[in-house]
């Protein structure tokens, strides 16, 4: 992934007055075909002269179905999961400028079929259905892949697709227990394992996803500020020492912790086996998703991990202020939505996850091992941050983990409660 944007970010900016919508659409299949999802977020919001950003053009709705198969060769469902936000969008503007005619909900097939029609050219649900048997029917069948297909045909159609999407998979070892060896499906370089020692209840249904996905808030990769920029590594030459003991590495950075990036890469300040690039080579210790007798699922670390270290990005659809607080108001989807404070941007991780949405709230500072920390990787956007948790404590392997929801001392009005059991407990989250 870092590989993509080393090679695309420099070609776009410097050949930004030659670069044309045919080269960008070829850009855009060899990003699908290496689930390279900031790069292609780059390229959909990338704009030539005279034209739309390539998001918001026809063509990206009438090669939907060709689109969306060049994700199947690598299981991407992060890229698959963008491209089906971007043809809803297209949706909802279309269905929003079109005069509404009165539509009777008690007929709920024929109300569903008036609102899907604002789909075309891009595949409605019954499409989309179809492409996700085609995905499952790969030589190696693209299961995350299939999912965001079935996702987003249950967003249509308005009720989950039972019928079609699988189970979450029990295959962990009986003598272990009920529970399944990966929940990302093999997104991760490390399995997360869940397990169920209270019932036989599974983990809820979700797209699992490495990386955040948009639906209607995009990074600016390209604007001069907000490029990412290399380290500047003072003593490279010093014996022992790396990006994650230099004494400076960034002449100027936004607030927030900045890990190296393609730019350092580019400049050959360091490579993508840099330790301070945690969040971009994905999970580096083992965790397990668990069944609480009363707080429901949450998550475990089952090896060490040292204070201070990055533990997990939290991951789900990145949405405006505004449009969280249009979702907010379904079931459950105020606990999985996080604010990020002083900027238009909520974390929907209802949905689409990684395993950072397990975590549970702590209701005291002293009983949270975890802060959350803004986070910056390929792009120094300070309006469209990364979340990322890192360790206030060393954690021993096996012990749960949990962050503060905020930083303000719980109301003691608050509607949610707290189920953890300490003798001090707050009672309100």
């Amino acid at each position: 992934m870092a590989s993509q944007l080393q090679h695309l970010l420099p070609r776009l900016t410097a050949d930004a007055a030659t670069i044309d919508s045919t080269q960008l659409k070829e850009m855009v299949v060899e990003a699908l075909r290496s689930n390279s999802v900031e790069a292609l977020c780059c390229l959909l919001s990338y704009q030539v002269e005279g034209e739309d950003q390539l998001k918001d053009q026809l063509w990206l709705e009438e090669e939907a179905e060709a689109l969306l198969c060049h994700t199947f060769g690598v299981d991407g469902a992060e890229c698959a999961m963008t491209l089906l936000n971007c043809f809803e969008e297209a949706r909802l503007n279309k269905r929003a400028w079109a005069p509404q005619p009165l539509k009777h909900h008690w007929n709920r097939p024929r109300y569903i079929d008036d609102d899907e029609s604002y789909c075309a050219p891009a595949p409605d649900s019954a499409k989309l259905i179809d492409l996700s048997v085609q995905a499952l029917k790969q030589p190696t069948p693209a299961t995350r892949v299939a999912r965001a297909l079935l996702l987003q045909a249950s967003r249509l159609r308005k009720a989950v697709l039972e019928d079609y999407i699988r189970a979450v998979p029990d295959d962990m070892p009986a003598e272990l227990g009920f529970g399944g060896v990966d929940l990302s499906d093999g997104a991760e370089p490390k399995p997360i394992q869940w397990i169920n020692e209270v019932d036989n209840s599974r983990p809820p249904l979700f797209l699992f996803s490495r990386r955040c996905i948009p639906v209607d808030i995009w990074p600016d990769f390209m604007s001069p500020s907000k490029q990412a920029k290399a380290c500047f590594r003072q003593d490279v030459n010093t014996s022992g020492k790396n990006c994650s003991t230099a004494s400076q590495l960034f002449t100027t950075k936004p607030d927030g912790f900045t890990e190296c990036n393609w730019a350092c890469t580019r400049d050959k300040t360091c490579d993508h086996n840099c330790p301070r690039r945690s969040q971009q080579q994905g999970v580096a210790h083992s965790f397990q998703v668990f069944k609480h007798p009363s707080k429901g699922w949450c998550l475990r670390t089952l090896s060490f991990i040292a204070k201070g270290e990055f533990i997990m990005e939290y991951v789900g659809e990145r949405v405006s202020t505004a449009r969280a607080d249009i979702r907010i108001v379904f079931p459950d989807v105020e606990t999985f939505i996080m604010g990020i404070e002083n900027v238009d941007l909520s974390i929907d991780a209802l949905e689409v996850r990684n395993h950072a949405a397990f975590a549970a709230f702590a209701c005291k500072k002293r009983f949270a091992n975890m802060e959350k920390v803004k986070l910056y990787t390929y792009h120094w956007d300070q309006a469209v941050p990364h979340v990322g948790f890192y360790a206030t404590c060393d954690i021993q392997p096996g012990e749960e983990l949990t962050y503060l929801r905020t930083d303000k001392p719980a109301a003691r009005d608050g509607h949610l409660r707290c189920m953890c059991g300490n003798e001090d407990c707050a009672h309100r989250l």
